[in-house]
């Protein structure tokens, strides 16, 4: 049984791909002329169909095997124009000055202007702005229409600004121009120059990018020739690292620390806080060119390696080095209580099996990092066997990172279960070698090391990994750190204030 379907225009093409599904006839026995759409072929049915010149009227009859009704699905024709050929690449309006040219890139086409004394338009495609007015370009691929122009032409401007004149910036740094011409003026075209690319670029639209320490001066140019130059004074960074305390996204207390090398971007990473905190700290490595040099895990609580353990799998190929302490798990499962968070420790063992970056730092051992010299005081050995009470808190490496003037001392969760750990390291290292002028206090600052710890070591500043509950809490000791502080004219920060940032020189 045959039924004859008649169809007009585009639609054509839309309703025969939808009868053909209908009657599940394979997409690819269809071939569609992408350049001319002047036929359409089933190979292996019932249909030919030629000579369809669908940029004009057409009305095709189509018979087609059916057996009973065939309902088709319901459209409208009113949908179907003319613009569903328009070629994306040509521009919808123009605005040019008086005697400037514009190109248009269209193969095979044919062009007209609505108004030659205002625009012309060569057989190439080539547009000049004549006078001042509007004109409209139509661009045809034989009998299709395949774009319009609207074309404005303003006056040719006498001059051109550009704002701002004078930039000062730092190596890596940009700062976009802005091109201003007299009203009433246009030019479409704008040429951008930089003097000197050894110390500055800039793209065509006007964006620029400290490369080099030096002067170099940003030139831009009209189509008529008119120019202004903007003076670029490019600096090398200040030298230093900017230390970071950041919050825990969890709302609860965790530990993360980050170190950017202000010179070459280098990222420092120490812990990471819970795994709540996962999306700040992809943030942080994502905005510090998606490296991280040296990750220091200092223990192995939730609070510290969780936004680590969640984060290593997308991020495992961008991580140089990873240290840790020497806790290993058939030491710490059969002491682990709930608190200590045992699945944390086991999902990092289980994730970095086999990895070749996981260094274990031991005491006393020392490194240097990018200009950084770090020394490891503490470190789980027989020291913390025999005098703490909590060996996952006091396994936590204690690091001394040392700067060309300033000093950072990590103590990651060292507490005063047992035997004041850091009583023992003032009697083995001496204050003057432990002391810094920033200070992470250990355990959060809360049931850590006494005060007389920290007064021993004379920091500028403390900071204390503790949101406003913990720090204000009256079960809690961390305000008597606090108030010590404040009593001593030593800066204290916690996670009231955070992220907190510093240069470390």
């Amino acid at each position: 049984m045959f039924s004859t379907v008649r169809i007009k225009r585009l639609a054509a093409i839309l309703v025969l791909a939808m009868m053909l599904a209908i009657h599940g006839v394979a997409e690819d026995a269809v071939q569609i002329d992408p350049e001319e759409y002047d036929a359409l072929l089933l190979e292996d049915g019932d249909i030919t169909v030629g000579e369809a010149d669908i940029a004009t009227e057409l009305d095709l009859a189509l018979d087609l095997p059916v057996e009973g009704d065939v309902a088709l699905p319901e459209f409208s024709l009113e949908d179907m124009s003319e613009g569903a050929l328009e070629d994306n690449s040509i521009p919808k309006a123009l605005t040019l000055g008086i005697k400037e040219t514009y190109t248009l890139s269209v193969d095979k086409a044919t062009f007209k202007s609505s108004k030659p004394a205002v625009v012309s338009v060569s057989k190439k495609g080539v547009i000049t702005a004549r006078k001042r007015g509007t004109a409209k370009i139509t661009i045809m691929s034989g009998k299709k229409k395949v774009g319009t122009c609207k074309v404005t032409v303003q006056k040719a401007p006498s001059k051109v600004a550009l704002k701002p004149k004078t930039l000062a910036l730092e190596i890596g740094q940009t700062a976009k121009l802005t091109a201003k011409l007299p009203s009433k003026t246009a030019s479409n075209k704008l040429t951008w120059a930089s003097t000197d690319e050894g110390m500055a670029t800039v793209d065509a639209y006007g964006n620029v990018t400290a490369v080099g320490a030096g002067r170099a001066k940003i030139v831009v140019r009209t189509y008529n020739k008119k120019k202004a130059a903007c003076t670029v004074t490019v600096k090398s960074p200040p030298k230093g690292w900017i230390l970071t305390q950041h919050p825990d996204d969890s709302g609860v207390q965790g530990m993360c620390y980050s170190l950017v090398n202000r010179a070459d971007g280098t990222l420092i990473l120490v812990d990471g806080g819970n795994p709540g905190n996962a999306d700040r700290v992809r943030r942080i490595i994502d905005e510090n060119g998606g490296r991280v040099a040296a990750w220091f895990l200092t223990h192995y609580h939730d609070d510290h390696i969780g936004a680590f353990n969640a984060l290593y799998g997308k991020y495992r190929d961008r991580i140089g080095t990873i240290y840790v302490n020497p806790l290993d798990w058939g030491t710490f499962e059969p002491i682990a209580r709930d608190w200590d968070t045992p699945e944390a420790f086991r999902s990092f063992l289980d994730q970095t099996a086999g990895a070749d970056n996981v260094v274990t730092l031991y005491r006393n051992d020392e490194l240097d990092i990018d200009g950084i010299h770090i020394r490891v005081f503490n470190a789980f050995d027989d020291h913390v066997r025999e005098l703490s009470g909590d060996w996952a808190n006091d396994s936590s490496l204690v690091m001394k990172f040392s700067f060309s003037e300033d000093s950072l001392l990590i103590m990651g969760d060292l507490s005063r279960s047992g035997v004041s750990l850091g009583q023992y390291l003032l009697d083995a290292y001496g204050a003057e070698a432990l002391h810094a002028d920033y200070i992470q206090a250990g355990h959060h600052g809360n049931w850590g090391q006494p005060i007389g710890f920290y007064a021993a070591l004379k920091p500028r500043v403390i900071f204390q990994d503790a949101p406003e509950w913990l720090m204000t809490g009256e079960q809690y000791d961390a305000k008597d750190l606090r108030a010590w502080c404040n009593a001593n004219g030593v800066e204290a920060y916690d996670y009231c204030t955070a992220p907190n940032r510093f240069l470390l020189k």
